[in-house]
């Protein structure tokens, strides 16, 4: 895989590959198997885990490698997550059984929130299952119109989150979530949807639409490649050194002007087959 050429293929508004225009998902979510699917693989619902960092300055721009090499303590914490995963073949988050009422109300929620989507803007939207991009990452989308965009909604539980603006900037606790969605169904856009029913009809389902950023989907591909890095060796060191003294030791072969980290990442990408 070279990066550029899939960012630009994905930039001319092209599909990447047909697998994520299925009519059906093979494997409803939150089941057992798509639990098993997502063992030991970087998620879209924790990618902002992954893509946090150590420091907190402002200005962060993610064509800078200062941003991406610099992996914070919930990345960290992530990592060592799926290692045991990978390790085991056991999912830790298989919480399949385990509901919580916000969970259940945006099940019950969701098939009417796709109706109302479909009614707004004539559309078909097609069930997704866990859809990878990467070999060691996916995401599970909400819907896919097989066209245009991909589908994700909230049915928030606080009536002040459906009504207030959206912000779909990085500061939006679904950012790199949608990021990954796009990457899997290989959309440049997700539209991203609030539907609530407790409020009027007029302001039932609010939408907007979210555009994928070439630096951001880099960055995301970036840490994906060292996360690998660093989970490979925790488990081929059998967790006896740690994760940040694992990632020193591999940074001092990354070289950090913007081009040659490029180039130097997809080269990892053949290596480690992902």
């Amino acid at each position: 895989m070279d990066l550029n050429e899939e960012l630009n293929e994905l930039y001319k508004g092209q599909a990447l590959g047909a697998e994520a225009d299925n009519e059906k998902a093979e494997t409803a979510q939150r089941t057992e198997e798509w639990y098993q699917q997502r063992c030991g693989v970087f998620t879209g619902s924790r990618l902002k885990e992954l893509m946090s960092c150590k420091s907190r300055a402002k200005g962060k721009s993610w064509d800078d490698t200062k941003w991406i090499l610099d992996l914070g303590e919930s990345a960290h914490t992530y990592i060592y997550e799926k290692a045991v995963e990978r390790d085991t073949g056991n999912p830790l988050d298989n919480n399949s059984n385990l509901k919580s009422w916000q969970m259940e109300r945006g099940a019950e929620l969701e098939p009417e929130a796709i109706e109302a989507i479909e009614d707004k803007f004539k559309i078909t939207v097609k069930e997704c299952e866990f859809t990878k991009f990467m070999a060691n990452a996916g995401a599970s989308p909400d819907g896919n119109t097989g066209s245009y965009y991909g589908l994700e909604i909230k049915c928030y539980d606080v009536v002040k989150k459906h009504l207030r603006p959206f912000d779909l900037s990085e500061s939006n606790d679904h950012f790199w979530q949608m990021t990954a969605e796009g990457l899997a169904l290989r959309k440049r856009h997700i539209l991203y949807a609030s539907y609530d029913n407790r409020v009027a009809d007029d302001v039932k389902l609010k939408t907007e639409m979210f555009t994928l950023s070439e630096i951001h989907c880099k960055a995301l591909i970036s840490r994906l490649v060292i996360a690998e890095m660093i989970l490979r060796e925790l488990i081929k060191r059998r967790f006896t050194v740690d994760s940040l003294d694992i990632y020193e030791a591999i940074k001092k072969e990354i070289p950090t002007g913007y081009e040659d980290f490029c180039e130097y990442i997809d080269r990892k990408i053949i290596q480690l087959e992902l």
